[in-house]
């Protein structure tokens, strides 16, 4: 596996650092796929590796920048857990964006598929709201469940909170309400091994995310309502995604974030479920017994490569090209 690091620039200035993963030896000029990961909150790109050897491993490249306010993008721990002070959540889409249009250039007629995880399928969700027609497929992984009225409410208290202590304030207040009752399901007699339990089942990834001083950290006032906003936006606004593009919706059935429950895809303004309609392009959500919120931190390697599989991304990829001929390779 070949790994590579450089950092692009955006709209805003912004230095956004990137991380790439090769084959060591691809098809005559290209890969077989391109994957571009939107990594989860409070956590950064260099922790996909593992999932980047699977894939490198297949014939595919993979492709992952550090959001805002996160690793190497914000450079700093007393910067970490801010997007911006406006706007943050479609910035951090556009970063998205500026990624893809670099893996273009890189690979020129290469198939990408954009994996999110967690926060990132949120975000993945709104990008292929916006720049869906130039993706192969889109595969989500830790969904978050639909916030409805509490979200409206969550949206509200970080915004309160950011005009009295300031934008950039970290605010455990949000970070309790939002992430405290996770860990309950996995206490034992009203203990915790730690408070990140519903990361994992195991012990050895739980305790490197603890261990990371780049993962686990609470976020600014303005970061929550921008993450709060944006879950209650996809699961309300998705009438334009494309309804040809294949979906793939990985749900843990121990993850306390969405579970099961969260894997309904993104609904339409007509009521339909747009992801997991019976059509040429779309599955029902994989549940994956066992698999708390960390989908690619569990216990054993072969479940990675159970994902990375070459059989089952062609065949993902190729439903696109059965259904609209738009002459994607497998």
């Amino acid at each position: 596996m070949r790994t590579g690091e450089r950092v692009l620039a955006t709209t805003d200035g912004t230095g956004l650092f990137v991380h790439s993963w090769l084959p060591d030896q691809e098809l005559p000029g290209r890969a077989r796929a391109v994957v571009q990961v939107a990594h989860g909150m409070a956590e950064h790109a260099a922790r996909y590796e593992g999932f980047a050897r699977a894939l490198t491993d297949e014939g595919y490249a993979l492709y992952a920048n550090d959001h805002r306010g996160h690793g190497r993008t914000a450079g700093s721990l007393d910067r970490a857990g801010h997007l911006a002070d406006s706007h943050g959540w479609q910035r951090a889409v556009g970063d998205l964006a500026t990624v893809t249009e670099h893996i273009e250039g890189m690979h020129p007629g290469v198939p990408i598929v954009l994996f999110g995880h967690s926060m990132g399928s949120s975000l993945a969700r709104t990008y292929a709201r916006e720049y869906g027609t130039g993706l192969a497929a889109l595969i989500l992984a830790g969904v978050s469940d639909n916030p409805g009225l509490l979200g409206l409410a969550g949206v509200t208290a970080a915004r309160v909170e950011a005009r009295l202590r300031g934008r950039s304030a970290r605010s455990s207040l949000m970070d309790k309400l939002l992430f405290g009752g996770f860990n309950r399901p996995f206490t034992h007699a009203g203990k915790a091994r730690t408070d990140f339990e519903w990361l994992s089942r195991d012990p050895e990834q739980v305790d490197a995310y603890v261990a990371d001083p780049w993962c686990g950290f609470v976020c600014t006032t303005t970061f929550y309502a921008d993450l709060i906003a944006g879950v209650r936006s996809v699961h309300v606004n998705s009438d334009s995604v494309p309804c040809d593009l294949p979906i793939l919706i990985l749900v843990g059935g121990d993850d306390p974030v969405g579970g099961e429950r969260a894997g309904g895809g993104c609904t339409r303004g007509d009521g339909t479920n747009c992801s997991t309609r019976p059509t040429a392009a779309r599955s029902p959500p994989t549940s994956c017994s066992g698999w708390r919120s960390a989908s690619l931190q569990q216990t054993t390697s072969t479940e990675i490569r159970l994902i990375a599989s070459r059989d089952r991304w062609s065949r993902l990829m190729t439903i696109r090209h059965d259904f609209a001929g738009d002459g994607l390779h497998s």
